[in-house]
């Protein structure tokens, strides 16, 4: 199986400049194990076609790689996770699921919303989700919450994690300091 993210980290910011700026590169592909890297039918091809199925093994993925080599999961330190929401403004008309929502400075305009947990420090994300442009904040708080505390069991435990979020989750946050046994930092903007 080729990696359709690979385009990305050589320099290919979209599915057309693959043809130029990835499929010549020869040497790469052979570092990865390929004859060549797919051209840009073939990278659309298999990204149309991904379904359910698809994201959740990805989500597998991340996770076991996340298990296997997060820096933090070692740290003995107390371990701050961000949560946090950013608009993504899709800039055609056939996006799939692109909605109307909050964007900065780019009202009306239809997007997606990306929510992420996130460890500052060593640049980790621990979970991240991909919505329409309508979609709050709190809808995946709970999604973002499950996965941190998941991953971060042994931390839980000791007392040893620190969950900063904005303003934005202040409704679950209420709820949720009277059952945990972990810090919720919820940034207030204007005070």
């Amino acid at each position: 199986m080729t990696n359709p993210n690979c385009f990305y980290c050589n320099g290919c910011n979209y599915t057309n400049d693959i043809n130029e700026k990835l499929v010549p590169d020869t040497t790469a592909a052979k570092l990865l194990g390929m004859n060549k890297f797919p051209d840009q039918s073939q990278v659309n091809r298999f990204l149309n076609r991904f379904d359910e199925t698809n994201i959740d093994q990805l989500e597998f993925i991340h996770h076991t790689l996340f298990m296997e080599n997060s820096l933090s999961l070692s740290s003995t330190d107390p371990v701050v996770v961000d949560f946090d929401m950013s608009g993504l403004v899709a800039g055609g008309r056939t996006y799939e699921l692109a909605e109307k929502g909050y964007f900065p400075r780019k009202r009306g305009e239809k997007g997606y919303q990306l929510s992420a947990a996130f460890v500052g420090n060593t640049a980790e994300t621990v979970s991240m989700f991909l919505d329409p442009g309508n979609t709050s904040c709190t809808n995946r708080f709970e999604d973002l919450l499950k996965a941190t505390t998941f991953k971060f069991k042994e931390h839980l435990s000791k007392d040893n994690l620190i969950i900063r979020a904005d303003s934005r989750y202040s409704s679950f946050v209420t709820d949720i300091l009277e059952i945990s046994n972990f810090m919720i930092f919820n940034e207030l903007y204007g005070i």
